[in-house]
Order: structure tokens, then sequence, then C-alpha cells
């Protein structure tokens, strides 16, 4: 019982932190340190990274629709009389578009970097990085760009922060509407943009983690 409560606060925690300006493998080696429990169910990150789809899905799931119908509009013969696709939400769509390449491409390092956990001095020196990171957007003056102002390589710029994600002590979330905040962008839409972003990134992950359970599980067959 005890260790199924460890397992649920361990799972809040860290799907708590994957969605804030927090880092979730930071929180998740301290919560290790602390309660000395090994956490090494296989099944367990892909319950998390699950759970954050589903929440982040659920938050968005109409603005995707939006933007797709949109998309939709430029086809032949779909076209309302009157009525033109948006021209904010069709460069949305190429924005995030751009910026999912390199942040798709970083999560060939996933599964190095999540051997770099275990060094407590890299995390503690990466969080602290990571704080100053979240405090520059305090610095800045407020930006005013939207979707018809902001471009693909300030999309491509926030998709390479989003990277920053898969080490240790950087908050995905963070890093990206810190960039965003930086280029210009309106901080609502910088945060927007993030959050839409994330889609794709936990995405990423749960697929790593179905890859992990499917080789775990072949190889425990294999020794049966």
């Amino acid at each position: 019982m005890l260790d199924l409560l460890h397992k649920v606060i361990f799972a809040f925690i860290s799907g708590f932190s994957e969605l804030i300006f927090a880092s979730a493998s930071a929180h998740q080696l301290l919560y290790r340190t602390v309660t000395g429990q090994a956490m090494d169910d296989i099944f367990l990150p892909l319950a998390i990274h699950a759970g954050c789809l589903v929440a982040l899905l659920l938050n968005y799931i109409k603005r995707i629709k939006r933007l797709r119908y949109e998309q939709r509009l430029l086809r032949p013969g779909r076209r309302r009389r009157g009525r033109q696709a948006d021209i904010a939400s069709l460069m949305d769509v190429r924005i995030l578009n751009t910026a999912v390449v390199p942040l798709i491409l970083g999560f060939l390092l996933y599964q190095k970097a999540a051997h770099w956990i275990s060094a407590p001095i890299f995390v503690a020196l990466i969080l602290t990085v990571n704080g100053v990171v979240l405090f520059l957007p305090r610095l800045l003056k407020s930006g005013n760009k939207d979707g018809r102002m902001f471009t693909q390589l300030d999309g491509l710029l926030m998709g390479i922060a989003g990277v920053m994600g898969i080490f240790p002590g950087f908050s995905r979330v963070g890093c990206m509407y810190c960039i965003g905040v930086a280029r210009g962008a309106d901080k609502e839409y910088a945060l927007d943009l993030s959050y839409l972003l994330c889609i794709p990134a936990v995405l990423a992950m749960l697929c790593f983690d179905l890859y992990g359970c499917a080789v775990a599980t072949v190889a425990v067959s294999g020794l049966q």
C-alpha cells in the first residue's frame, strides 16, 4: 500500500512539473533522494506522460480543431462565401510545424540525457541556470507579436529551446516561453505556443516509453 502511495505521489509531482515552469526530471531525482524509493517501474513513466498528453489535449483540443479548420479553408471548394482563412492561424500552423522539427529531433538524445539524472551536482547547476533563464522575461519589455508578426525563425528558436527540456534541470515550457518573449512575442501568445509545442514533445516521450516497455516485456518473456 505504501509503495502504491509513493508511486501516486511521484506520478503527480512528475506530471505537474512537466506542465509548469519546472523540471520534471529534477523533481523526480529530488523525490527519489528524499524518500529513498527507486521508482524503477517501467510502466510508471508511460502513465505519467500519457496523463500529461491527455491534459494538454483536453485543454487545447478546441484550438487544434480551429487551426485544422483554417487549413481546410485553403482547399479548393472548401471556402464559404465571404470567409477567408485567418492569416494569424495559418501562420501559427507554419510556426508550430517549423518549431516541432528540432524539438522532435532533439529526442534522439532523450535516452542518453536520462542517464545524467543520477548526477545531483549536474542537476543543481542546471537548475540554477534554469532559474536565471526564467527570470529574464521580467527584465524584457513586453512584446506585441502574434501569429501575424511572429516568424518561422522565431518558432525554430523556440523549438531549439524546447530541446533543453530533455536535460534534467531545464523546464521545457519555461525555455520555450523565455525565447518567445525574448523574440518579442506577447507573453500570453508565447505561453500558448509553448504549451502547444509540448504536445508533440510529450507524445515523443510517450513513444520512447512504449518502446522501452515493449523491449522490457520481450526480454522478460524470453527469460521465462
